[in-house]
């Protein structure tokens, strides 16, 4: 082997990318934007640059190798398949001196030799360790551009026909696992830039100097050549992180099933959760049940990207050399849905993929098609055995339900597939997902934002997770992006400390999408101030899925339906309490709902079961009243924050909504990635989130001004009460000597709605704290506007003999309609 390399991909691979070497983005750009020089040739006449392929397979596995492995390689006729491999020095041994046209491919995996056989197979079996990972048709299917940009600049660049690229990430350390390296490939395609077919751990791969042959009539190809092979050598971390996956290698490592399950979620379906561990699933998911079965009865020679080459059923036919054939699975090529079969011998003629499909059923195989659906349907759809009904997990953001009637009318259309006896029978696509082996089972759908995965484990049943997690990706972000957000919070958020409070109740929610903290009330006085733009923001931040904009009404009342819960964020617009004695019902439904750490409650869906789940929803409030929320002196659930009291002016907004709606690359947002990265990448001080909110001057004046004639006389009883000792009677009796005033027995249910203000205004003492007061047993509480720190008792706590005494003192000495008269006089003064 030559030396190795001495440019690595680390840690840092996006600053190297992007500055070393001189410019090395600039020189990929201008290598692969060069004229392409003519690389056609009369395949009469070939002479092949033997150091070229030398220097070029140096460069990929620059590694020291193992005692058993081997690099495998191919050289085939210009229109020849690759089937048997052989090793290195045996491909450029068969090319010194030789003029004869081929193809050249080599295997991005190393492998060992069959211990039966001693012969070289490129088999997964005989996987080795996986040294690069190559990206097909760069420029044609997919532009260079269109990578994320520390990813434009790969170790080797081939150009594999006019305008079409490989591009090649060789490993600095090879993966010598095949879970992870499968786990690796796999995430590289739900990121969206690898093709499903054909990309596998140990796939095939063009070399340089062979030939793309075209069948024409000019007998000439394309000599596959070579653009660049100095780019940087790469560690799954930096490929990770230039994906904006979110998985760290150490996870993968670890148990590269659970990282795959928790990342894997738009492309991959239902295949991770299978009820057997797939040999050879598709990285688009798809499980073809004969592929599966042909390796476990291990009649798999070898594996050349959609075909495999197979022991052939019918060899008994062959008049020449040779007994095998080709299958291309499902999942793989230009058709994902199309199986197919191949013999070359004479005497296979007439075997095609239906009299192969008849031979693998006799056989107690699996039954199906040439064309087939299904294996997309079971890899896309799982079925809920609790709703009875299926669930599109694959291919969306939020997953879907269909019920089985629907399901059944969506998929009708059937296909002769052969039954155990040969004969050809008629069956449903819908009827064959839902007896098929690899149909994954589901209790129901959830929503957990403390798991990524797309299914979700709880006491050993799946359930369908609805919860989709941002992906903007961890990393470097712009200071000209955040600088617009922030200067847009300076606007809308004047208040410095209520900003910086919001600010990092936001952060930690992105942080950790199960943590839910206080609720935000905001009011502002003027509409157009530009909190639904803020809405828009955090919708797009968070991922629409995992927002709702619920009614105020709709949270505070008697609904019956309430899985709107499960979001983990929930925007009201218009929030205002309805006032009167209802105030403190609202409040107390409110508290019933919002928690600063995630609870267990009910959640009934209007489809489906009911069904106990953890709630990790954040609420934001907006409103354009200042008294749009009662809440009690020692509320411990509500930050109030005030909006800016004059909107800006319609430039500003024109200007603030071009600057949201300018995408990047991929059509999506620009602000959202940056603002997300520094979200994410901001210090937040959980201890001060989860404790209860500091008051601001926002929740005072609202306090105050929420409260409706009744909370103020109410106030006005505990201010001239004689102590700070009070029982449900006494408050009760001295309320109804208001009744006039307030209209009192007008109230439907008053002593009801009086004795919840009562409870949200006093602090209950041990059972045992009552004392007699004129002959009568009275349990008393202490009314927290009066509680005096150090004196009165602590809540749960008993009275001591002494209290009791000066209690009923107090209370016997005191003319009670005095105090009344006090409250009332004030009262007036208010103007009340």
């Amino acid at each position: 082997m030559a030396k190795p390399n001495d440019t690595t991909q680390g840690d840092d691979a996006s600053t190297k990318a992007e500055k070393g070497d001189g410019g090395r983005n600039r020189a990929f750009k201008a290598a692969i934007e060069a004229p392409t020089p003519t690389r056609h040739f009369d395949v009469t006449s070939r002479e092949y640059d033997i150091t070229l392929i030398e220097d070029f397979l140096d460069t990929v596995f620059h590694s020291d190798f193992t005692e058993t492995e081997e690099v495998l390689t191919w050289g085939v006729s210009r229109h020849g398949k690759p089937v048997y491999p052989m090793a290195e020095q045996e491909l450029l041994d068969s090319l010194k001196g030789s003029k004869v046209a081929k193809a050249l491919y080599f295997g991005t995996a190393t492998a060992h030799r069959d211990v039966n056989t001693g012969g070289l197979y490129n088999r997964q079996s005989l996987f080795e360790r996986l040294h690069v990972i190559v990206l097909d048709d760069i420029g044609t299917k997919a532009p260079a551009s269109g990578l994320p940009k520390e990813m434009q600049v790969p170790t080797y660049i081939l150009e594999t026909s006019p305008g079409n690229f490989q591009y090649g990430y060789v490993l600095e350390t090879p993966i010598d696992n095949m879970a992870s390296a499968r786990a690796l490939v796999t995430l590289m395609y739900e990121a969206g830039i690898a093709d499903a077919g054909g990309k596998m751990p140990n796939k095939l791969v063009r070399l340089p100097e062979g030939i793309n042959g075209k069948k024409d009539r000019n007998k000439c190809d394309f000599v596959t050549g070579v653009v660049t092979m100095d780019g940087p050598r790469w560690t799954p971390q930096a490929m990770l992180d230039a994906l904006d996956t979110g998985a760290t290698w150490a996870d993968i490592e670890a148990d590269a099933l659970d990282a795959t399950k928790r990342r894997a979620r738009m492309l991959g379906g239902s295949t991770p959760w299978a009820p057997f561990v797939p040999a050879r699933a598709s990285m688009s998911g798809i499980i073809d049940p004969v592929a599966e079965w042909l390796a476990e009865r291990e009649e798999i020679i070898s594996e050349n990207g959609e075909w495999l080459t197979i022991n052939c059923p019918f060899a008994q036919n062959h008049t020449s050399g040779g007994d095998t054939a080709g299958y291309k699975q499902l999942g793989m090529g230009e058709d994902p849905t199309q199986r197919g079969f191949h013999c070359f011998h004479d005497g296979c003629a007439d075997m095609k993929t239906r009299e192969f499909l008849n031979y693998v059923a006799l056989l107690d195989g699996p039954s199906v098609s040439a064309k087939d659906e299904v294996a997309n349907l079971v890899a896309t759809y799982v079925y809920d055995s609790i709703n009875d009904c299926a669930w599109k997990i694959k291919n969306t953001d939020a997953p879907k339900a269909l019920s089985m009637s629907g399901m059944r009318n969506t998929h009708p259309r059937k296909t002769m597939v052969p039954n155990p006896e040969g004969k050809l029978v008629a069956v449903s696509e819908y009827a064959r997902w839902l007896t098929s082996e690899s149909r994954v089972v589901v209790m129901g759908p959830t929503f957990d934002p403390s798991n990524p995965s797309r299914l979700v484990e709880c006491q050993g049943d799946l359930y369908v997770n609805q919860y989709a997690p941002p992906s903007w990706g961890e990393g470097p972000y712009a200071p000209e992006q955040i600088k617009r957000f922030t200067d847009f919070m300076d606007y809308l958020i004047p208040d410095g400390f209520e900003r910086e409070y919001f600010t990092d109740w936001l952060a930690a929610k992105c942080q950790d999408m199960g943590f839910r903290g206080a609720a935000i009330v905001m009011v502002a006085q003027r509409q157009g101030i530009g909190r639904s733009t803020l809405s828009t923001m955090i919708e797009t931040l968070l991922g629409d899925v995992n927002v709702r904009n619920e009614p105020f009404e709709k949270i505070v009342g008697e609904v019956q339906y309430n899985d709107w819960l499960e979001a983990p964020f929930i925007v009201s617009d218009e929030t205002l309490n309805t006032g009167g004695l209802n105030s403190y019902r609202t409040y107390e439904k409110l508290k019933e709902l919002i928690d600063p750490r995630p609870r267990l409650m009910s959640i009934n869906p209007k489809y489906g079961k009911q069904r106990r789940t953890m709630v990790h929803s954040s609420f934001l409030f907006l409103s354009n009243h200042s008294n749009a929320m009662a809440m009690s002196e020692d509320d411990r659930r509500f930050f109030v924050i005030s909006n800016a009291h004059v909107p800006a002016a319609p430039v500003y907004f024109t200007e603030l909504n071009e600057w949201m709606n300018t995408c990047g690359a991929d059509d999506r947002p620009e602000w959202a990635r940056h603002v997300y990265r520094w979200l994410m990448a901001r210090e937040v001080n959980m201890e001060k989130l989860l404790s209860p909110p500091p008051s601001t001057t926002a929740k005072q004046a609202m306090m105050e001004e929420s409260r409706s004639d009744i909370d103020n006389v109410a106030q006005e009883i505990f201010r001239s009460w004689p102590c700070e000792y009070i029982s449900q009677t006494q408050f009760i009796a001295a309320i109804e000597s208001f009744a006039q005033r307030l209209d009192l027995y007008d109230a439907p249910n008053y002593k009801a709605q009086l004795k919840r203000i009562f409870a949200l205004t006093t602090y209950p003492l041990d059972q045992t704290a009552t004392i007699k007061i004129e002959g009568k047993t009275t349990r008393l509480r202490v009314i927290i506007a009066k509680a005096k720190p150090g004196t009165t008792a602590d809540k749960g706590t008993g009275l001591g003999i002494n209290a009791r005494k000066a209690i009923r003192a107090v209370l016997l000495g005191t003319n009670i309609h005095a105090a009344l008269d006090s409250a009332a006089e004030a009262l007036d003064v208010k103007g009340l």
